[in-house]
């Protein structure tokens, strides 16, 4: 039983290590894949974002709108850096400005 137990508990650590990998989903006509995630947040993160705390870059769907949420500290919450990065996520992206949000 201890034997069991040990192997399967190495075997959650080992699973828990790997890193976390953006789920592909469709918004808005959309098709927003891992690469485009991972490629929206490292512009972000380049552009000011590492300067101002941004910690990570989440990109979710919700009511046919891509929200791009940022998890860091205050100086996130900035309207112009958030204007900044949405005019960014637009272009990035190619879909029009009223269904992108970023909070």
């Amino acid at each position: 039983m201890k034997k069991i137990a040990g192997k399967l508990l190495i075997v959650c650590l080992c699973a828990g290590a790997w890193p976390v990998m953006a789920q592909p989903f469709t918004c808005s006509g959309k098709f927003l894949g891992s690469d485009a995630q991972a490629e929206l947040a490292q512009a972000i993160t380049e552009d000011g974002g590492r300067a101002v705390g941004v910690q990570r870059v989440f990109t979710i769907c919700q009511k046919g709108v891509i929200q791009i949420v940022l998890d860091g500290n205050n100086e996130t919450s900035t309207p112009s850096y958030k204007k900044r990065w949405q005019q960014r996520a637009v272009t990035l992206l190619q879909v029009p400005a009223d269904k992108v949000l970023v909070r």
